[in-house]
């Protein structure tokens, strides 16, 4: 009898564990609802939904001077019928979606870029072929050209879309990440992917340095996107919810998101995601925004230790989420190890920060290292106007998310006030 009954404790115990074996602090659970037991669930595998639009795609021809040209791909809800963007990487050489696992290899370092201590040398890259009038061409000289996902200049679908900026890595190009971007606008969103003129794929004149750039580079890009909304004489005009903005970046592209999150950034920019990326100077000041942070825990380009490093820098909402046996980029092809849990997270992520919706919320994974213990004091540029700058409020200046008291419908939930509703991690 004793024996039978320590075997189902026994038994008990081990289905009580989360399935998120990853995280790394076992003493936070993931929030719970109001007098509901439910269990951390696992890294979701695929968007639950699916595709919820057909996919249009138009190229823009930006430019912030003579010396930063910026063209742009964009993405976004059209009409017709949704299709799944399909499964099957960019590029011949990468493995089908039954790969068991990612190998380093070279692929995720040329297509998808280095941190600036491992990042190919600016000389090396400018002699790898010819200077172009154009930097960064969609397809390289003598290649066949890119196909995209998405119908070209497709009618837009009816409504108002939030707007997401997407930023590549060292030597990327918006071409390559462009099956992540498609299957964001199939979910709702308008999605915007610049080529940075002087970290592509193709530029005449690389030079890794040049990030430090690349910040007011994706505020430009924001601020021209966000005006096609007010012009009677483009398609997307009337479609675009000009104060619901995230920004998503990997690698230095990462980078290049965390620098748009500096003193005084906009109340419209609502939401970040860093994938495999790191702190730009000066980044996580001003307003509050949440941030997601996500990795492979096998990156071999981009120490986990700088990604740790931005997470602990954050005074706001936050999660640091990492995948299992991923490396650093190949997560971002379709096809590959970890693209469908990708997806699945930074879709819901985006849906919950920009769209209120509170169960995508509640299908995003625990986080793996605590979250901010108490709400920042706000800056002197996060005071709303004819208030000085002092302790937090109870609900925090300039947030128009969620708060830990009330729910996306505006229900409350029974978490302490005064705190944060972090993405991931309450404390019940």
């Amino acid at each position: 009898m004793g024996t039978k009954r320590i075997f189902r404790t026994t038994i008990a115990m081990v289905l009580a564990v989360p399935a998120v074996a990853w995280a790394a602090d076992r003493s936070l659970s993931r929030p719970t609802r109001p007098h509901t037991a439910v269990r951390a669930p696992a890294i979701p595998s695929a968007i639950p939904d699916g595709p919820r639009y057909a996919v249009g795609v138009r190229t823009l021809k930006l430019s912030r001077g003579a010396d930063r040209p910026l063209r742009t791909l964009l993405f976004y809800p059209a009409v017709g019928v949704p299709r799944p963007i399909p499964a099957t990487a960019p590029t011949s050489a990468s493995p089908t979606a039954t790969t068991p696992a990612p190998t380093a290899s070279s692929a995720d370092v040329s297509l998808f870029g280095l941190p600036p201590a491992a990042s190919p040398s600016p000389t090396a890259a400018a002699s790898s072929g010819p200077s172009r009038a154009e930097p960064c061409p969609a397809s390289p000289p003598g290649a066949p050209a890119t196909a995209l996902p998405g119908e070209p200049m497709a009618a837009p679908a009816r409504g108002r879309f939030p707007l997401v900026l997407f930023s590549h890595g060292l030597a990327g190009t918006p071409e390559r990440y462009a099956p992540a971007a498609a299957t964001w606008a199939a979910a709702g969103f308008v999605v915007a992917v610049p080529a940075f003129p002087h970290t592509c794929a193709g530029a005449p004149r690389f030079r890794r340095s040049d990030i430090v750039h690349q910040p007011d580079d994706a505020r430009y890009v924001l601020q021209q996107i966000r005006r096609l909304d007010r012009r009677p004489d483009d398609p997307l005009y009337g479609r675009i919810d000009r104060n619901r903005v995230a920004a998503v970046g990997h690698s230095a592209g990462g980078y290049t998101t965390t620098g748009l999150f500096t003193a005084r950034h906009p109340e419209w920019l609502r939401a970040g995601v860093v994938i495999a990326g790191w702190r730009a100077p000066g980044a996580f000041a001003g307003r509050p925004a949440a941030m997601l942070f996500l990795q492979g825990d096998a990156d071999h380009v981009v120490p986990l230790s700088l990604g740790r490093a931005a997470f602990d820098a954050v005074p706001w909402p936050k999660s640091y989420v990492l995948i299992p046996r991923a490396h650093h980029a190949g997560y971002m092809l379709p096809g590959r190890y970890g693209w469908r849990q990708m997806n699945a997270i930074v879709t819901d992520f985006l849906r919950w920060t920009l769209t209120r919706d509170d169960g995508a919320r509640w299908r995003l994974p625990a986080s793996g290292l605590p979250a901010t213990e108490t709400d920042p004091s706000p800056t002197p540029d996060a005071a709303p106007t004819g208030r000085a700058a002092g302790p937090a409020p109870a609900r925090p200046a300039r947030w128009d998310g969620p708060t830990a008291t009330e729910s996306a419908s505006g229900a409350p939930t029974g978490h302490g006030a005064g705190m944060f509703h972090r993405p991931f991690e309450d404390r019940p």
